[in-house]
């Protein structure tokens, strides 16, 4: 799978949140007459960060919606460079993407999550 530019790093967010990650839960077991069991388990989490922005310019917002609009249109799949650690995750994809209710036009208010499988 392609990948689309990296997630914008400007404008910052107002608030960042890093989500506690979310293990899978469906374990899948497997008895044989044998006496014998398998098990599905995945060793793999789901990670999540939750970004909000508020009193974005047009140009911002704008900015913003071009980069969901490509990454769910096309690949899903692009790297963010997380601000507070400075590490950068590739393979992340949006798990929501809420515009909020606008004071004015001109003012863009968005909560953002994204996600990854570590």
């Amino acid at each position: 799978m392609s990948t689309v530019s990296d997630f914008p790093t400007s404008p910052a967010p107002n608030r960042l949140v890093d989500l506690p990650p979310e293990h899978l839960r469906n374990v899948i077991t497997y008895e044989y007459e044998d006496g014998g069991v398998d098990v599905n388990v995945q060793p793999c989490a789901l990670k999540k960060w939750q970004l909000s922005y508020e009193g974005l310019d047009t140009t911002d917002f704008d900015a913003m919606m071009d980069h969901f609009v490509l990454a769910r249109g096309k690949v899903d799949n692009f790297s963010f460079t997380h601000l507070r650690d400075g590490l950068i995750y590739s393979g992340v994809t949006y798990a929501d993407f809420k515009i909020g209710k606008h004071p004015k036009y001109w003012v863009g208010m968005l909560e953002i999550t994204l996600q990854k499988f570590l």
